[in-house]
């Protein structure tokens, strides 16, 4: 039995054409029908009804349906699952945060890892999808996987079907930058309470919005409503070079810290929010339909297992 006949019977039962099938799997009329009643044959019995107007399926058909359609799908599956293990190298495009130390470090040594495991896989960094559109770039394929920092229940069900998740465990805790004439400078510690009647900065801009809208959030499950002061900037460096903060605050993770001009540190204060929320995590996203390759299970798997590690390590040295 050729296994593309029962793709064929099944495409030829759901579009009830003979003509319509040959053209979608571009095969002549004639090749078709032949193909169709070598499978009736093999199974000795009538599948489809052909009449001048329509394709009928017969009660057998019906029966076979199920059974074809499970047969079909299995050997795609198994197809996909084949050619992923017999590749001897592969490259996965990783977009997202991967601009943040923890998490290059994350990635290189999972890489690292697997490379040694006998893995020919080179992950590439891209950074060049705008977090605002990770979804699609992900969905058109031009992403096999991005790390993104954001609320699940904020992706729509259409949008989440497609998708899988995982979250890195380890976390990026709020900073709050600020200027050492603040009057809360002094503080070595602080808490969203504190931050009650301060203006908060928030930079305008795409690659901004899911990392403020977390921030609002946290202020409001506290029982605040946040005070925005919107500059418009490239980037934190565009921001903290060019703008001097007054009484307001800038909140940001540690990774943004390493972005501002050694010759404006001295102006600034950066003290930690401590509160058990005040941090942003970080999830791992990939398409369901890639959920059955080896290769990309083995990296997510091993990159978790390396956050893991040092977020073990980090709580460790702070026990010191």
């Amino acid at each position: 039995m050729q296994i593309e006949y029962i793709h064929e019977f099944l495409e030829v039962a759901r579009n009830r054409s003979f003509v319509v099938t040959a053209k979608q799997l571009n095969l002549s009329q004639s090749a078709l029908t032949k193909h169709i009643q070598a499978l009736e044959m093999e199974l000795g019995t009538a599948l489809l009804n052909r009449t001048k107007s329509r394709v009928e399926i017969t009660s057998e058909g019906r029966l076979f349906f199920d059974y074809a359609t499970s047969i079909w799908d299995t050997y795609c599956k198994a197809r996909h699952v084949l050619e992923q293990s017999q590749k001897h190298s592969s490259d996965l495009d990783v977009g997202g945060i991967v601009d943040e130390g923890r998490l290059v470090l994350i990635i290189g040594k999972a890489a690292e890892r697997l490379r040694k495991r006998g893995h020919h896989l080179t992950p590439h960094l891209n950074l060049s999808a705008p977090e605002s559109s990770l979804f699609a770039e992900l969905l058109e394929g031009n992403l096999d996987l991005f790390i993104a920092s954001f609320d699940e229940e904020e992706v729509d069900a259409d949008l989440a079907a497609c998708i899988e998740t995982a979250r890195l465990p380890f976390d990026s805790r709020y900073i709050a930058l600020m200027s050492r004439a603040n009057s809360l400078a002094s503080a070595e510690v602080l808490h969203f309470e504190d931050l009650a009647s301060t203006g908060l900065i928030r930079i305008v801009g795409p690659r901004w919005e899911r990392g403020w809208s977390r921030i609002v959030k946290a202020f409001k499950r506290h029982g605040i409503e946040p005070r925005e002061h919107p500059v418009l900037a490239n980037s934190t460096f565009d921001f903290v070079f060019n703008l001097e903060l007054q009484d307001e605050v800038f909140i940001l993770p540690p990774s943004e810290i390493e972005n501002i001009p050694y010759l404006r540190m001295k102006d600034f204060k950066y003290i930690p929010i401590v509160d058990d929320d005040a941090f942003f995590d970080f999830r791992l996203v990939w398409r369901k339909s890639d959920s059955d390759s080896p290769l990309l299970q083995t990296f997510i798997k091993e990159m978790i297992a390396v956050a893991q590690e040092l977020e073990d390590e980090s709580r460790s040295y702070s026990l010191v």
